[in-house]
């Protein structure tokens, strides 16, 4: 009888143990889910529009409407080097358009992008007890309530109300995308160009330039420093180049415009569908790129460096 009376406090002992286990297993996991799950999503939120209370860091990042571009922080594998710049978010491998820190990479794994209430944007990092500015878009004009967004032409725009107070397309890098100009200043000589990185993993300012010659009749040049690298031929009243541009005619609208201040060079895509680039390579190389099915890009026309004139046979 004793014997029996033991199995059952036994019993009963064991079950309050495993009871007592499972409420705290759950209280465990309830703790989990409800405190540390939430940190995750904010570390990977993401944002259409950008306010001056608001910032991105970490894995935050910032989405053009249609999903078309993704803008964040990323490195090339040195987690101590963050670079902010701009992506196709459907593209794999992921193809950067345009770096802002490209010449000063954020040498610490909390950097920040916060959009003054000035209207500037700023890359800062925390040492210590105090906020040093890394980077900065020097925002001319003071806005009484700007937002940062990411439109679907991969265009980072600061707007105060519908007023476009400063456009990464004013800052080319490497790529020539759908709505951005190419200009050159006929007063003074300036010009805004392409620039090439000096690798495919170091974004920084390469050796190659991509910028319109106005020099005589206007034509797009690649130069290396000072010198010339390669040209293409002059402007026919559709495009550049000395060859047939009747393919890519069916695809893009090209367009040069004169004032007396300056030439501006652009083009548009004529099918919603296309997803297109030009890419300065870091060997000086201009290739106009087309993905296909956002699987793969492939070139579909390419700067031809002939030995003798140096004539780019395709450049637009």
């Amino acid at each position: 009888m004793f014997d029996e009376m033991n199995m059952e406090a036994n019993n009963h002992t064991q079950q309050t143990i495993i009871i007592s286990t499972y409420k705290m297993l759950m209280l465990i996991l309830h703790t989990f889910f409800f405190c540390f799950i939430p940190s995750l999503s904010m570390q990977y939120e993401t944002f259409v529009i950008i306010t001056p209370d608001h910032s991105i860091q970490g894995n935050q990042t910032l989405v053009s409407s249609a999903g078309t571009f993704e803008a964040g922080f990323f490195n090339f594998g040195n987690v101590q080097l963050q670079y902010f710049g701009i992506w196709y978010k459907t593209i794999s491998p992921r193809t950067y358009v345009w770096v802002a820190n490209r010449d000063a990479p954020v040498q610490n794994s909390k950097a920040i992008l916060k959009l003054t209430d000035q209207g500037s944007l700023i890359i800062t990092i925390l040492d210590v007890s105090r906020s040093i500015v890394v980077w900065s878009s020097n925002a001319s004009t003071v806005a009484e309530k700007p937002v940062m967004q990411l439109l679907d032409s991969g265009n980072l725009v600061v707007k105060d109300g519908e007023k476009i107070l400063w456009e990464s397309f004013d800052y080319p890098g490497d790529n020539f995308l759908a709505g951005m100009k190419l200009k050159s200043n006929l007063v003074n000589g300036t010009y805004r160009s392409l620039t090439s990185w000096k690798s495919v993993e170091d974004p920084s300012l390469g050796e190659f330039s991509y910028h319109i010659d106005v020099h005589g009749f206007p034509q797009l040049v690649t130069t290396k420093g000072k010198t010339l690298f390669s040209r293409g031929g002059p402007w026919n009243g559709y495009a550049f180049g000395a060859i047939s541009w009747l393919r890519n005619l069916k695809l893009f609208k090209f367009s040069l415009v004169f004032t007396d201040m300056e030439v501006s060079y652009e083009y548009e895509t004529l099918k919603k569908e296309t997803i297109t680039r030009l890419w300065l390579n870091p060997s000086g190389l201009a290739q106009r790129l087309k993905n296909k099915v956002k699987l793969y890009w492939r070139w579909i026309s390419k700067a031809l460096r002939s030995r003798v004139a140096r004539y780019l046979l395709f450049l637009v």
